[in-house]
């Protein structure tokens, strides 16, 4: 069409010059009204033909994900249509529960940078033409393939709780938080993700983790992983790796650990080295030998259910929180404790315990093992105290005014001494046999 126009406005010309040469002054004004004509037609023609697409209309088949559109105003009529041009000038999408099963259409938001879909019926998720995405939600899902291999700007992935066997991110060099707990990942490698800080992997089937240097916060529990190597990330503070199968766990380099979770695993030896640590709870293992020594700072140490004889806390004097039931304990120093708030040192072979330094001791847990004489008089904030099961012949709580909880039953106590006979409480529980008195 633009051929012919050019032929028949070459034609048109000619004449008219030869026609301005016998009418000089009427010509001149036809000229003029030809040229604007040709300049129309023109601009008509140059148009680029991609831009009439984008007023061209997208077909949005899932009427739940088009209700929310229109919800959110990018939408105003329910025909299953969207205009291409309002999907590009859209940048954010929240989805969140709307009971979508299909986005299909979303290839045309070729603008957006912010996707959250979370808690729908989505089993496919189609990315490759959104490659200016930035974050990903879209965890709670039915969602069992993920490709982000066109999606090179991405620096958070949320996709939880879905029915993902496999996730590649070798492309995704940005990603710095990713989150994809609740799937059947059986191995996940984000050693060449060197930005990533946060890792949350945990409730897959992982068996395999190749961790990156820069790697802070790790969470990886109820997983099939036997080795967990992590003496290169240096920069871990916070690894939470319980229900395993990890025998070795060298944390010897991890010096900024503030906070370490390895319960039920395999372990049978462990030195921590971090000063940072503070929060660490290793029960349910196999340990026999275990130096806390080297972490003054922990405030929360808890080793239950474990197979440990000794155990030496002197140096841990920030201790708030301490926790060793069920292990082969007969001597432990607590004199240097002096924040203790709550002990538990149940089912051990203990057969005395000194807690006369331990002033702020709140909650007291002895029951289980061999203990045969108790004094509490320096205790005065104590406000439960379990002794259940010992070789007790005497207890004496006259000074202990805030004890609200006692279970002292399954010993030999004849009385148990009060400061008054009315300081029983209902969550008093003893012997029959056992009396209480005032004791002068």
């Amino acid at each position: 069409m633009p051929e012919i126009i050019s032929i028949w406005s070459i034609k048109f010309a000619k004449q008219i010059i030869y026609f301005q040469m016998k009418q000089p002054f009427f010509s001149l004004i036809t000229l003029c009204c030809f040229l604007f004509l040709l300049i129309s037609c023109n601009l008509k023609n140059d148009v680029d033909p991609q831009s009439s697409s984008l007023d061209s209309l997208i077909s949005i088949p899932d009427k739940n994900f088009e209700k929310a559109l229109i919800n959110l105003q990018i939408d105003d009529i329910e025909d299953g249509k969207l205009s291409a041009l309002k999907a590009q000038k859209v940048t954010y999408l929240y989805l969140d529960k709307r009971e979508i099963s299909n986005l299909s259409g979303l290839e045309s938001f070729t603008n957006l940078e912010v996707l959250s879909c979370i808690g729908n019926n989505i089993s496919k998720l189609e990315l490759s033409k959104n490659i200016r995405l930035i974050s990903l939600r879209c965890s709670e899902n039915k969602i069992e393939s993920l490709d982000l291999s066109y999606n090179a700007k991405l620096i958070s992935l949320e996709c939880n709780y879905n029915s993902l066997t496999k996730l590649n991110l070798e492309k995704n060099l940005l990603l710095k938080h990713i989150y994809c707990t609740d799937n059947l990942l059986s191995e996940l490698d984000i050693s060449k993700n060197v930005e990533v800080t946060n890792l949350w992997c945990s409730d897959n089937k992982i068996q395999k983790l190749n961790l990156n240097i820069k790697i802070e916060e790790l969470l990886c529990m109820e997983n099939l992983i036997s080795d967990l190597k992590i003496s290169n990330c240096l920069e871990l503070k916070k690894i939470w790796c319980e229900n395993n199968i990890i025998n070795n766990l060298d944390i010897n380099n991890n010096i900024k650990l503030e906070e370490l979770i390895c319960n039920n695993n395999k372990l049978k030896v462990l030195t921590l080295k971090s000063q940072s640590l503070k929060k660490f709870i290793c029960q349910s293992n196999l340990l026999e030998k275990i130096d806390v020594s080297n972490s003054p700072n922990i405030n929360y140490l808890n080793v239950a259910f474990n197979n440990l004889s000794e155990i030496n806390v002197t140096k841990n004097v920030n201790l708030v929180g301490l926790v060793l039931s069920s292990n082969k304990l007969i001597n432990l120093n607590l004199t240097k404790c002096l924040f203790l708030s709550s002990v538990y040192l149940e089912d051990n072979l203990f057969t005395n315990i000194d807690v006369s330094e331990n002033k702020s001791l709140e909650i007291l847990d002895v029951s289980e093992n061999r203990i045969s004489s108790l004094n509490l008089d320096k205790n005065l904030n104590l406000s439960a105290l379990y002794c259940y099961t010992n070789l007790l012949t005497k207890l004496d709580i006259r000074k202990n005014n805030k004890l609200l909880k006692l279970s002292c039953y399954e010993n030999k106590i004849n009385e148990i001494c009060v400061s008054n006979l009315t300081q029983p409480k209902e969550l008093w529980d003893k012997d029959g046999f056992t009396k209480y008195s005032l004791c002068n």
